[in-house]
């Protein structure tokens, strides 16, 4: 399979890190080891764009960033909002008049979608925004209010025909959590981990026995990738 795949789009929180968030170093390395050899490797994720940013930097990627769970994508210095905040805005602002919802800590920086603590109980929120072009995912981690239409799986589509002028047959999307799902349905080849959601599990090419960083490595031998 490994000649058949030209990029590797990576999940962060779950996947990339642990439950704790800290990153596997061993994961980063198998992953620096793809860029060397010439795959590009590009965070997907729910996290805000400056987080995204930097990390890309630090951890030694060399592809796009895609950033609020696809609502906004980043290519050097190049950044496109592919949805918007206005619906999400709207929701927010009516279910904060019917409950008490507090806004994560990094959501100062969120730019097309609101993200909540997770502890909140998520099928009542979906309840309360009926009739707004909004829906509602978790991630574990936030529960986000996103454009009804905002995905990975649209940004990762974008940034794969705009700026890589790749398939999506020649990607590997690796993810754990109900954010990743379309994501892992579209590309070519599509992972989830032990940890991952069922939902996640039900879409996937492959599972990969271990969580987290272990499994991102199972996941890059089962591409046939030399890790």
């Amino acid at each position: 399979m490994s000649d058949r795949i030209s990029a590797i789009a990576i999940d962060i929180d779950g996947t990339l890190t642990d439950y704790s968030k800290k990153v596997s170093c061993a994961a980063i390395e198998a992953l620096r080891r793809q860029v060397e050899k010439g795959v590009t490797v590009m965070l997907v994720t729910g996290n805000v764009l400056p987080i995204a940013y930097a990390l890309r930097h630090y951890l030694g990627m060399n592809g796009p960033v895609i950033a609020e769970n696809g609502g906004i994508v980043c290519q050097g210095e190049t950044v496109i909002s592919l949805s918007s905040k206005e619906e999400p805005q709207k929701a927010f602002d009516h279910l904060s008049k019917q409950m008490k919802v507090e806004r994560i800590f990094s959501d100062r920086w969120r730019e097309t979608e609101i993200a909540i603590r997770s502890d909140y109980d998520i099928e009542l929120i979906k309840k309360q925004l009926v009739g707004f072009d909004v829906k509602v995912l978790t991630t574990g981690w936030a529960h986000h209010i996103m454009h009804k239409d905002t995905d990975k799986a649209v940004g990762l589509e974008y940034v794969c025909k705009n700026w890589l002028k790749i398939d999506l047959d020649r990607v590997a999307a690796i993810g754990d959590s109900d954010n990743d799902v379309k994501m892992i349905e579209r590309a070519g080849f599509g992972i989830t981990l032990a940890n991952g959601s069922e939902k996640c599990k039900e879409k996937a090419d492959f599972i990969s026995p271990s969580p987290h960083g272990e499994g991102i490595i199972e996941a890059l031998r089962w591409l046939g990738l030399e890790i």
